[in-house]
């Protein structure tokens, strides 16, 4: 390789640099927002803890009510829909 190409390469090498941020850029940037790395393990574990609650919920209600499933489909769909709300809040 020429000098030339070294040059070239080095711009090349600088300018895809200057497009990501470095680690540490991406840690100071959590903690100005107030958020930790792990909230996207968060975010999951919440859409996970709304669908199992919702779905004991349900088991409950259809003992109580005699639905045969009916509440179970009924309360999952609704702690997805909670689960999903919450990733939508933490997005907008």
């Amino acid at each position: 390789m020429t000098e030339k190409d070294n040059k070239d390469l080095q711009k090349e090498i600088d300018a895809i640099k200057s497009r990501y941020k470095t680690l540490e850029e991406e840690e100071a940037e959590h903690q100005q927002k107030g958020e930790s790395d792990w909230s996207g393990y968060v975010l999951g574990l919440n859409l996970f803890v709304s669908v199992l609650v919702c779905t004991g919920i349900g088991v409950v209600l259809d003992k109580f009510f005699e639905t045969k499933g009916l509440m179970v489909g009924l309360f999952v769909v609704l702690g997805f829909g909670a689960g999903l709300w919450q990733i939508w809040k933490k997005f907008s």
